[in-house]
């Protein structure tokens, strides 16, 4: 007997709905600001000495608009039984690198970046891009809610048998009863003090969703006022020296 999948099509239709919804939103400031630079620059009415800053931040647009594709897309296969992740033996050390490397940009700015961990090789298996995406993902998280000259501190170490990456801020924090709203789709927590913050709701839902397919976990400890600790564990890969 055939049986109707009436369900799960008008359940993909609507998240289909709430993802083009979104782009459109999103979208619509960098590129509008994208469009006003390139207007000016093709007029000639941007000064020599101006040059240099209206290409960053043009390349800071256009980062950011490939960043909430990317999420996206992302999003949208979690929600497909296909999904394949490309598992690896790694250095957990290696991925941590790749994230500060693509986050370079915004963490030279008003924020101080502390690192702290070994440099020995710490072995997970696990797809890389994935596990990059989780970190560039928190450590985005920590700027944009931490006040300029705040410290964003990212921390890596081997505890038990699992190695554990800590993104820490000195943000704005969140309030204990609002904590389960961080890893929901879409699920964004605006208060007056930061209304100004964009961003998908996409980000922490995605970085669970993918530490969770790789047999790990992560957690947040946050104070209103006090800032947040995600904690992203996993675990370590078979010849791994576990530590207590």
């Amino acid at each position: 007997m055939r049986r109707d999948g009436g369900g799960s099509e008008k359940k993909l239709e609507e998240l289909k709905g709430e993802f083009l919804n979104l782009a459109a939103h999103e979208l619509r400031s960098p590129l509008g600001i994208v469009r006003g630079y390139v207007s000016m620059l093709r007029e000639g009415l941007v000064p020599p000495d101006q040059m240099r800053r209206v290409l960053t931040l043009l390349a800071s647009k256009t980062d950011e608009m490939a960043a909430l594709i990317d999420e996206m897309l992302e999003a949208a296969r979690t929600e497909s039984a296909g999904i394949e992740y490309a598992m690896t033996r790694l250095n957990l050390v290696d991925v941590v690198d790749d994230a500060l490397t693509a986050m370079e940009p915004l963490l030279n700015g008003p924020h101080r970046l502390v690192e702290q961990g070994p440099r020995a090789a710490i072995p997970v298996r696990g797809d890389r891009r994935r596990l990059t995406m989780v970190l560039t993902n928190l450590i985005d998280n920590a700027v944009k809610y931490s006040p300029q000259g705040g410290d964003i501190e990212v921390g890596w170490s081997v505890e038990g048998r699992h190695a554990v990456v800590r993104v820490r801020d000195e943000g704005l924090g969140v309030d204990e009863a609002d904590l389960g709203m961080l890893f929901t789709r879409f699920g964004r927590i605006v208060t007056p003090e930061n209304s100004h913050v964009r961003g998908t709701g996409l980000g922490l839902y995605l970085a669970r969703d993918i530490t969770t397919r790789h047999g790990g976990d992560i957690t947040v400890e946050s104070q209103e006022g006090r800032g947040s600790t995600f904690t992203v564990s996993l675990p370590l890969a078979a010849g791994g020296n576990g530590t207590s």
